[in-house]
């Protein structure tokens, strides 16, 4: 008789069964849900975009930058409907959405519902970085909890989809409205492995592409967990994010706010098609303000494209007298002239080949340098023929008219002056008083400002450093040269000086400050034939003690019904101001101040 329990073969081989059948169990269990889920030991892959660099003021501010805005999508067949106001309401709170937009969601939702023309249903496609975040975080506990229900693909595998929350797009975000467009330039969207990418069009954007576009995007590949999460590991792959250079420029926000508003008053004032000013540091030629009265709204740009350009760049004009200073420098050069020397100037009335030209300070001659001061047009034929057409053409190459300037814009225009075997002598005349050839507005300033650096020209610059790796690194090296030996270029300076400060224009200018410059009124030439219309210029210089500055303004088309067309009546005044501005905003200092 037995004493204790000893359990047979047969309840032994049953308990194994039992035990293996178990195990199935669990296992087909096991198996399905992962099935269900879509996980298991699957290749995942995840992208975070690197972003353009920003565009920077030199006072600090930044005027251009980027955000990533992201999508959110669902396929319709993983949707629970007994739980969709529940799951709408979550998506709300967690992508901070007003109730009138989950109104128009739950609305298309529902029709995609009902259609079944597209499973894959984007929420939204305006959802920033932080909503986005908040989005991939709800997105995971939904799943993880089997909010999301099962259905079998097209290749009849069983399959749950969670929320996507997908980088969409990169928006250049200009923070300061239409400050220094169209200098600072525009991006368009263009479909890129299925994210919107920016492809720079015009300004700065276009022409710092190189800097400002990012290097390298975050990538990370792995195998993914229960949960949907990549695991890291010897085997996955993950590359660094190295977004693009920031470019930081010599324009100061404030001074460049200040302009523009002077420049579009002055348009309307004068009803002007448009007025353009720009300021150079003297020293080295870094543009510290670069303002038109035609700018644009980033985030909505006018049907009308020429607002889009840079004019002070991309226009092309007959620059009339205040071409006289650079033709006049050149005879000095050539030692053909001194400025003391007396010039017939014949009443003020000359006939030249068919046709007469006047002055508007007529007298029967002058000293040599007063032909600057009064513009006489029959005092700068009389000299110009002391040289030769190609002196005279090659002396306007060596200011660098007729030619690219190298500024840093896209689409610089080069003016265009003719081969001077191709100029008649009656041509040359008249080039040197501003007719005969076209040169632009960032030529001339560049040109006027050899007169206030001692003679060197120097290529002007609108952007300074570019940011990388958190050290600052300068984007070029000055190109300069000598046009003019100091002593003339100091001669030329005073004359400057002269001529702005003569008796009828004296009363425009801050008290303490040293001015100088030349106006100019050209007629416009279209087809063939010179308008009614004109072109009014100044160029010249502002300087105090400690600082020099390039000034250049141009009117173009002012309504002579209104405060008149004349350099002198429209450029000249906003030039004033302008020179006002700096010393508002600290750029310049006056000796003494205006008493009254």
């Amino acid at each position: 008789m037995q004493t204790s329990y000893e359990p047979s073969k047969r309840t032994f081989v049953i308990l194994i069964l039992l035990l293996l059948v178990a195990l199935l169990v669990i296992f087909t269990f096991t198996r399905t849900k992962t099935d269900e889920r879509n996980v298991g030991n699957i290749e995942r892959g995840e992208r975070v975009g690197a972003l353009n660099g920003d565009i920077v003021s030199a006072d600090g501010y930044t005027l251009v930058t980027s955000r990533r805005i992201y999508r959110a999508e669902i396929d319709i067949r993983s949707i629970n409907l007994d739980k969709l106001d529940y799951f709408l309401k979550l998506f709300q709170i967690y992508a901070f959405i007003d109730d009138k937009e989950i109104k128009d969601i739950k609305a298309r939702l529902l029709k995609a519902l009902k259609q079944k023309k597209v499973y894959n249903f984007v929420l939204s496609k305006d959802i920033d970085s932080k909503a986005a975040s908040y989005l991939q975080e709800l997105s995971k506990k939904l799943y993880v909890s089997g909010f999301f229900k099962s259905f079998k693909n097209a290749n009849g595998k069983v399959s749950t989809r969670r929320l996507e929350i997908i980088e969409h797009k990169e928006e250049r975000v200009f923070s300061k409205g239409d400050i220094l467009t169209p200098v600072l330039g525009y991006s368009q969207l263009s479909l890129e492995d299925g994210i919107y990418a920016n492809i720079p069009k015009k300004g700065l954007e276009k022409y710092y592409e190189q800097y400002l576009s990012p290097k390298s995007d975050y990538k990370i590949i792995g195998n993914k967990d229960i949960g949907g999460n990549i695991i890291i590991n010897s085997e996955s792959f993950i590359s660094e994010k190295v977004s693009g250079s920031n470019i930081h420029l010599n324009i100061n926000l404030k001074l460049q706010k200040g302009i523009e508003n002077i420049a579009s008053v002055a348009r309307k004032n004068f009803g002007a098609k448009q007025v353009i000013i720009g300021i150079l540091d003297s020293k080295d030629a870094s543009v510290i303000a670069l303002a038109t009265s035609k700018r644009y709204d980033p985030y909505n740009r006018k049907s009308d494209l020429s607002f889009l350009n840079t004019d002070a760049v991309e226009f092309e004009y007959e620059p009339g007298s205040v071409i006289k200073p650079i033709a006049f420098a050149n005879l000095l050069k050539l030692n053909r002239l001194t400025p003391f020397e007396w010039v017939k100037t014949y009443g003020g009335r000359m006939k030249l080949d068919k046709y007469y030209i006047t002055d508007t300070h007529p007298m029967d001659s002058m000293i040599a340098e007063d032909i600057i001061v009064h513009s006489s047009n029959i005092g700068m034929v009389q000299i110009s023929n002391k040289e030769s057409v190609k002196e005279l053409i090659n002396g306007y190459l060596e200011f660098n008219l007729g030619s690219l300037t190298g500024i840093d814009l896209p689409y610089e225009k080069a003016g265009f002056i003719k081969d001077a075997k191709k100029t008649y002598e009656v041509e040359k005349n008249t080039m040197a008083y501003g007719y005969g050839f076209r040169t632009t507005f960032i030529q001339l300033l560049a040109a006027y400002n050899v007169f206030n650096n001692r003679g060197i020209w120097i290529s002007p610059k609108i952007a300074k450093y570019y940011k990388e790796d958190e050290e600052l690194k300068e984007l070029y090296k000055k190109e300069e040269r000598e046009v003019l030996p100091l002593e003339i270029a100091k001669q030329m300076n005073r004359i400057l000086i002269k001529t702005a400060n003569q008796k009828s224009l004296a009363k425009y200018w801050p008290l303490g400050i040293n001015v100088g410059g030349k106006t100019g009124t050209a007629r416009i030439s279209s087809s063939g034939k010179y308008e009614r219309e004109y072109n009014a210029n100044f160029f010249g210089f502002a300087n105090d003690e400690n600082n020099r500055y390039t000034i250049g303004v141009l009117v173009m088309s002012p309504d002579k019904d209104k405060e008149g067309y004349y350099a002198a009546q429209t450029a000249l005044p906003v030039a004033a101001l302008a020179i006002s501005q700096l010393i508002e905003d600290g750029f310049l200092k006056p000796s003494y101040n205006r008493i009254d």
